[in-house]
Formats: structure tokens, C-alpha cells, sequence
């Protein structure tokens, strides 16, 4: 977590349970990353709640779903 990241959307990392998990980003990249996802980067002719996207960002893949108007982070890799 990042003491620099700001709140974006109503909500930080600081909101996430914990998991045991440790995923490290200078907070600015973290914010980016939370900006793109806020933008919702599906096919905008997509709309199924169980397909699993993803895209490259910041030398990491990203993998998402999105569910109603709920963006589900599901993994970095």
C-alpha cells in the first residue's frame, strides 16, 4: 500500500480486505491503474459478467471482469 495514494472513485487500496497479498506500485501508478479501470476497458460490445479481461500495464497484465457497474480486480501478474 501507498501512503501517497489518493482516494479515486470513493475508494483506496487502503479499503481492500487483507489477504496476506503484497502488491507493490509507486503510488502514482496505482492511481493510473485505478483511472483506466474506473474507465471501464472492456469491448463496449461486451457485457458478460463472467468473461475475464485484460491488458498490459506498467510491465504487468492486469486481469478484471466486470459485474453490473462493478469492476472486479482479479489479478496482477
Amino acid at each position: 500500500r501507498s501512503d501517497g495514494l489518493q482516494r479515486f472513485g470513493g475508494m483506496s487500496f487502503d479499503d481492500l480486505p487483507e489477504t496476506g497479498v503484497c502488491i507493490r506500485f509507486p503510488g502514482s501508478i496505482a492511481v493510473k491503474l485505478l483511472q483506466v479501470l474506473a474507465l471501464d476497458p472492456r469491448p463496449s460490445y461486451h457485457n458478460d459478467p463472467e468473461r475475464v479481461y485484460g491488458f498490459p500495464f506498467a510491465g504487468h497484465e492486469v486481469k478484471f471482469r466486470v459485474e453490473g457497474e462493478t469492476v472486479v480486480l482479479l489479478g496482477i501478474e
